[in-house]
């Protein structure tokens, strides 16, 4: 059963933010509220692409944020009834290493909070071609990586920094604690974008 916001919190959500439904809020990564560049490296929309017909990704290809602060960005606004804690998870496509280092990363950063940077290979002390994880993300079509991240009541911004510039963005999904997501082959629909 999905459950909305009540008509006075509904009101009360700022314009342009996703709002969420049975404690989920889910956004597809091209319908991003803003963005920006670092350099001439800006993130593109790719249409039509994977599960949802769209993504973003870096261009131009081949570049590494790794070393820099200044990494191309893209932030989604959305907005938390109550302050709490949230599982974050987003879906790549399934990539490879571009180096011979066993890393794929990324980076995100809530409001104004400090950018944590994160390696989607789980098992990075191994080769990841052939891995468990290799299979597995071959099988399901898609890379998860989830954290948790504390929301504040009202307008929360999440920013995703490129860090190994090759990888792909789908889709971003917040379920927030207690709450189950119910288990399907493309996930929660995308949630409800508000405009006043």
């Amino acid at each position: 059963m999905v459950v909305l916001l009540p008509a006075f919190q509904l009101a009360a959500v700022p314009d342009k933010a996703f709002v969420p439904a049975g404690g989920i809020i889910s956004m597809n990564a091209a319908h991003y509220t803003s963005s920006g560049k670092a350099g001439d490296a800006a993130f593109r929309i790719l249409e039509p692409y994977g599960k949802t017909g769209s993504a973003v990704k870096v261009y131009p290809n081949g570049q590494d944020y790794r070393e820099t602060s200044d990494r191309p960005w893209v932030a989604y606004r959305f907005y938390a009834p109550q302050a709490g804690q949230y599982a974050v998870t987003f879906c790549l496509a399934p990539t490879n290493p571009s180096t011979d280092q066993q890393e794929e990363l990324i980076g995100y950063r809530l409001n104004e909070g400090p950018v944590q940077v994160a390696n989607t290979v789980q098992e990075p002390g191994r080769k990841f071609t052939n891995s468990d994880q290799w299979v597995r993300e071959a099988q399901d079509d898609v890379k998860k990586i989830t954290a948790q991240v504390d929301c504040q009541a009202g307008l929360n911004t999440l920013t995703y920094y490129a860090v190994s510039g090759h990888m792909i963005l789908e889709k971003i999904i917040l379920v927030e604690a207690g709450r189950n997501l119910p288990k399907s082959y493309l996930g929660p629909t995308e949630s409800v974008f508000h405009r006043h």
